[in-house]
């Protein structure tokens, strides 16, 4: 990237490069002190990371040898047997559900949600710390049908979740689309008033289940 660093302009920029897993947790580690104050440790976020399974593996296995806290951010769309040996290395899953109903979910997202549910299922069963994120789109997930559907499918699992966090929308990442050149057809569409996820919040409650809107992580139940 010699041409980046001579611009004298910053007509380019780097925004990402290629790292091994020594290099990150060395990037990682230099924050230590501020995870011991916290309780706070490594998450492993995207894009997807089970879309790079094995890295993602060996990244949180070192990190756990290392004495790190760590959490996995997923949409668990990945092969269960990959995804089981990702998940074995993170104290915390924070799993994303988008949509219950398969034809929508391929509309909107570009895949089935037939394995991401199996896979949210099996992670339940399993006893692993799990946080399970809804981000609350309009025209798509915010009725109140999807949402008890939702909290029935959630109470139903082989295994309790340790909580449903309700996100609501925002379009904060439309820039993001502007420097891919991508013409996104939420951008006019206003950020969703936290206020109005109050009356669905209480359909995850009324099963049970532990419900945060914005889901900081500070929460109190």
């Amino acid at each position: 990237m010699r041409c980046v660093e001579v611009c004298l302009y910053d007509a380019l920029q780097i925004v990402g490069k290629a790292m091994s897993v020594e290099e990150i947790l060395e990037e990682v580690l230099r924050d230590q002190p501020f995870y011991d104050n916290s309780g706070g440790g490594m998450t492993l976020s995207g894009g997807e990371p089970a879309a790079h399974a094995e890295f993602a593996q060996r990244l949180l296995k070192q990190a756990k040898d290392m004495g790190l806290n760590t959490c996995l951010d997923t949409n668990g769309f990945c092969e269960w047997e990959a995804f089981r040996e990702i998940v074995r290395h993170a104290d915390l899953v924070l799993y994303d559900l988008k949509h219950l109903d398969p034809a929508l979910h391929q509309e909107k997202t570009g895949v089935d949600n037939e394995i991401i549910l199996k896979n949210l299922a099996r992670l339940a069963e399993s006893g692993k710390e799990t946080w399970v994120r809804i981000p609350v789109i309009p025209d798509f997930n915010d009725s109140l049908e999807f949402h008890a559907q939702a909290a029935e499918f959630l109470a139903g699992l082989p295994g309790r979740v340790a909580r449903v966090d309700l996100l609501p929308f925002h379009n904060w990442c439309q820039d993001k689309y502007g420097w891919l050149g991508v013409d996104w057809n939420l951008r006019e569409i206003e950020s969703l008033d936290p206020v109005f996820l109050e009356i669905p919040a209480e359909i995850y409650r009324e099963k049970g289940l532990n419900v945060t809107i914005g889901g900081s992580g500070f929460e109190k139940f």
